[in-house]
């Protein structure tokens, strides 16, 4: 081989080289900001279920609220009954003379 064309392969070896580098920077640098993409829409979707599931606790805990204040209401209601005086008991006899 002479001078000429080992000038010519050498030039020819570092120029594919490069090129190659720049294939793979400019790959990484697609992974790369591909990555943030995602990251940056991932952190919304959590923020966003983050208040989703604030919103339903809220709605859960308002729920439980109706529903205890409707016992309370509900017993209030009943408790006089229990308090009131109670019938007497009636026997087998009184029920077998009725019947």
């Amino acid at each position: 081989m002479n001078e000429g064309a080992m000038v010519v392969s050498i030039v020819a070896i570092a120029c594919a080289t490069s090129l190659g580098m720049a294939v793979i920077n400019t790959i990484k640098a697609a992974i790369a900001g591909r990555g943030k993409r995602v990251d940056a829409e991932l952190l919304t979707e959590i923020r966003e279920l983050r208040t989703e599931v604030r919103q339903l606790r809220q709605q859960n805990n308002d729920l439980m609220l109706a529903v205890d204040n409707a016992l309370d209401r509900r017993v209030a209601h009943l408790e006089p009954r229990m308090h009131a005086a109670p019938r007497p008991a009636e026997t087998e006899q009184q029920l077998i003379h009725r019947g």
